[in-house]
Order: structure tokens, then C-alpha cells, then sequence
């Protein structure tokens, strides 16, 4: 990791773009699963595991995508075209709606919300785009609807945060003035106390002096609606590539991006995507995809996370150069430890050996000590014989490495399982899975199902 020098004046306040999600769709149905695990042997005490896409009357919700999982476990953020909650209009068929569900009373509320109440009048299309706040009060997400607020008509995607407790939404992606963003927003993160949303956006007009002609990482702050730019260097330069998937830090200061810019920091460019953290309290911009010895990466980087704290990053990557001994030939994970400088790679066996087979979707819990991924390795767990990608809970330090994608006595699921989610403290992961075998009783073909110890 390397870091460029640090400003020479105060930074100009950090501005982002847009940039799609890196983790991948299956299918228009969705399930998740939030699992609990203690042991690392097939004989250890399985995960009381339930499905957690049903009504409040015990009704499976089909389809059912998931969004995000709160940091303490109680809340599911998805979208789905059920209507879930009294609305009118309902929901028209091709639409997807954003839901929050309650595991702990199985109350599901609506969030994308129009501004007369009710469900909205148009489609919201993206349906992998919504972040929850740890307490689960604050989603920000990202929407096509024009009747969510009064006076979106730029036509655009744009960035929403809603407020649950006091019942409003507010548009994030718009000029200081509050004109409409003149490009579409998208790709949002939210920090853990709610308080600060970073999104990709191709508009030039969110902050002052966006001349770039770049997709940025935008930051606002949700009690001031003030924006910034976070894909910037270290002098707060504006970045010569696009940037994209922001992740933040428990309190927004810092901000863990990928990015094809050459510019941000001193380390020799790249024609690949390569991971940054970005400082917004000191303005320094750090690349944290590179050798041990400094050097650039010899293939690309992506979709990072980070801990609550901001120290520990967890990205995937292609690159064999980032740690010894990666002869793999595939795509793997790996977390950064920011405060001294190294890089552990987590996509293995619990005994080091490395995966035979492609591993992304990295999500790290915000005390640091567990990452959650999808893979398509089958010498990750013992007895992994199904043949279809599944998702994988890594515990830092010591190593140990469990499948949440398993059925009651460990058995195989019979379909894959992507989109694997892990609240604070690495106790309850969630992943999505069209597998009808999670449970000992008959299943929905898709679900989102919570798994708890």
C-alpha cells in the first residue's frame, strides 16, 4: 500500500461518480441467508437456520433480491414485486419495490415510498442498489421513480436516503442549489451511524468545479446535503479515470473505492482497476492494491469493503503479485491490514491451501474479524461436491474457513448461492441462494434465509 504526499493545503471537498456494483446477478429471484457459525468441523453445532423472505403470516416472498443486512442482525434490506405492505397503487407487475424486514418481529416496511404514500408509480429498476445504517433506521438507495420526492425530473437514476423512524426521503444527488443532478447516481454506501452516503455518479454538477468528464465517488453529508468528491488525491486533485463501488467506515471519514485513474497516488499506473482509501478528515489518498514490496498489482482489483474502523480493506482480485505462493490462476480474496502495511489472503482452506477455483464478493464484519464470499472452489470445506458456486464465511486469525451455503447435517445445496453479508461482529452472515434444500422441510425455489447460533 502507498500512500501519495500529503496536501499542501486543505483538500477541495471530495466529489464521487457512478459506477455499477461487481457482484454478480442470478436470475430475478433471490433468497439470503444470515448464518451463525462456531465450528470448523462437519461434527460441530449447526446454525438454527429459518427463511427469512416471508410475510408477517408465513407466506414465502418470491422473488425476493437482497440488498443489504444490517450490521446488528435484525434487519434485511430487498426489493420485490409482491406487494408486501397496504398501498395504493399497488405495485405494478415489472416493478421492484425496496422493503426493510424486521427478523425480530417479521414486520416488513415499505421504503421506497412515493411522496403521496404508498408504493411508487414507476419501475425501481435497481434492485442491487440499497445500503442499510448499522441501527437499521437509515437506507439509502438508488431509484429511477420520479414521485419519490417533488421535483425530480432530470430523468435519471438518483440517490435516496430514507429515514424510517421519522417516515421521509430525502434525494441526495442533486446540485447545492438543488437543481437535478444532470447524470445518473448510483452504487450507494452508507456509513454505519447513517450520517454520510457515498455514491458513484456521472453527473458534473453535484459538486463545484467537477471538470473531470469521469465517473467520481461522491460523498454527501445526510444532515447537511453537502457533497464532496472522494475520488481525488491526496492534494485533492481531481482523479483521470473512473471510479467506482464506494464502501465507508463506521462515520464516513474514510472511503474504500476501486478505480482505473492513474493519478491518485504515486504508485506506477495500471490499465486495470486498482483499490484506494480515501481520508476524508486528512486528505490523503491511499492504493491499497499493491506488491509487498509497493509496486502495482499485475492484474486488477475490485469491489472493496472495509471495517468499521477504516483499517482493514477487503477487495477481491485477479492479481497473483499481492501475496506469496498465489499460483492459483484464479480470482481470490484478500483483506489489507492499513496500519502495517500487509495483505492476507482469505479465499482458502483453513489449513492456507489455495482455492481451485474463482472467489469474490468480499464483505467484512466492522470489527475486522470475519470476511464472508462466494466461490466456486470446491476444496475450500470438506465434502463441497455440488458443482455450483456457494458462499463461504472466513474467520481472521486463527484461519478458519466454514460453507453457509449447507443444508441440515451439511449436506450440498442444489443451486447456487451468491451475495453473502456479515453484521458487525462476524456472528451472522447473510447470502442469496435459489438452493430449495436449506431446510429440512419443503422450500420456496428461491429465499432469503437468517441462520443463527
Amino acid at each position: 500500500m502507498t500512500i501519495s504526499s500529503p496536501p499542501v493545503a486543505p483538500p477541495t471537498a471530495p466529489r464521487r461518480r457512478r459506477s455499477r456494483p461487481t457482484r454478480r446477478r442470478v436470475g430475478m429471484l433471490v433468497a439470503a441467508v444470515a448464518s451463525v457459525l462456531a465450528g470448523s468441523t462437519p461434527s460441530s453445532a449447526a446454525p438454527q437456520v429459518e427463511l427469512a423472505s416471508v410475510t408477517p403470516t408465513g407466506t414465502a416472498i418470491e422473488p425476493a433480491w437482497l440488498l443489504d443486512f444490517s450490521a446488528d442482525g435484525r434487519y434485511v434490506v430487498f426489493a420485490s414485486s409482491m406487494e408486501l405492505v397496504p398501498g395504493n397503487p399497488p405495485p405494478i407487475p415489472i416493478a421492484h419495490h425496496l422493503y426493510r424486514r424486521d427478523v425480530n418481529s417479521g414486520s416488513i416496511e415499505l421504503v421506497s415510498e412515493s411522496m403521496g404514500g404508498g408504493y411508487s408509480t414507476t419501475p425501481y429498476w435497481d434492485w442491487d442498489q440499497a445500503a442499510i445504517s448499522d441501527d437499521g433506521r437509515y437506507v439509502a438507495f438508488s431509484s429511477a421513480a420520479d414521485d419519490l420526492v417533488a421535483g425530480d425530473t432530470n430523468g435519471f437514476d438518483d440517490v435516496f436516503v430514507r429515514d424510517m423512524v421519522a417516515g421521509t426521503t430525502t434525494l441526495l444527488s442533486q446540485s447545492p442549489t438543488g437543481q437535478p443532478a444532470d447524470g445518473p447516481s448510483w452504487n450507494v454506501a452508507i456509513s454505519g451511524d447513517g450520517d454520510v452516503i457515498a455514491f458513484n455518479s456521472d453527473a458534473a454538477n453535484l459538486v463545484a468545479d467537477d471538470d473531470n468528464g469521469r465517473d467520481d465517488i461522491v460523498v454527501v453529508e445526510r444532515t447537511t446535503g453537502v457533497a464532496s468528491l472522494a475520488s481525488v488525491d491526496s492534494t485533492g486533485k481531481q482523479s483521470d479515470g473512473d471510479s467506482r463501488a464506494p464502501a465507508l467506515s463506521y462515520d464516513g471519514r474514510f472511503v474504500a473505492f476501486e478505480s482505473l485513474a492513474t493519478t491518485l497516488t504515486s504508485v506506477p499506473a495500471t490499465n486495470w482497476f486498482e483499490i484506494f482509501v480515501h481520508d476524508r478528515t486528512s486528505g490523503e489518498t491511499e492504493q491499497i492494491s499493491t506488491t509487498p514490496s509497493g509496486g502495482p498489482a499485475n492484474q486488477r482489483s475490485s469491489d472493496p469493503d472495509i471495517s468499521a474502523d477504516g483499517n482493514l480493506v477487503a477487495f477481491d482480485s485477479h492479481a497473483s503479485d499481492l501475496v506469496a505462493n498465489d499460483t492459483n490462476n484464479e480470482g481470490d480474496v484478500f483483506v489489507a491490514d492499513r496500519s502495517n502495511d500487509t495483505i492476507e489472503r482469505v479465499s482458502v482452506r483453513s489449513n492456507g491451501v489455495e482455492a481451485n477455483a474463482q472467489s469474490a464478493g468480499a464483505r467484512i464484519s466492522g470489527d475486522g474479524s470475519t470476511v464472508v464470499f462466494e466461490s466456486d472452489a470446491t476444496n475450500l470445506v470438506w465434502n463441497d461436491s455440488n458443482q455450483v458456486v456457494d458462499v463461504f464465511l472466513h474467520r481472521i486469525g486463527p484461519s478458519r474457513t466454514f460453507r453457509l451455503s449447507r443444508g441440515p447435517g451439511g449436506w450440498n445445496p442444489n443451486n447456487g448461492s451468491v451475495r453473502a453479508m456479515v453484521n458487525r461482529i462476524g456472528t451472522a452472515a447473510v447470502f442469496w441462494t435459489e438452493a430449495d434444500n436449506i431446510l429440512s422441510v419443503p422450500s420456496p425455489a428461491s429465499g432469503i434465509y437468517l441462520a443463527q447460533q
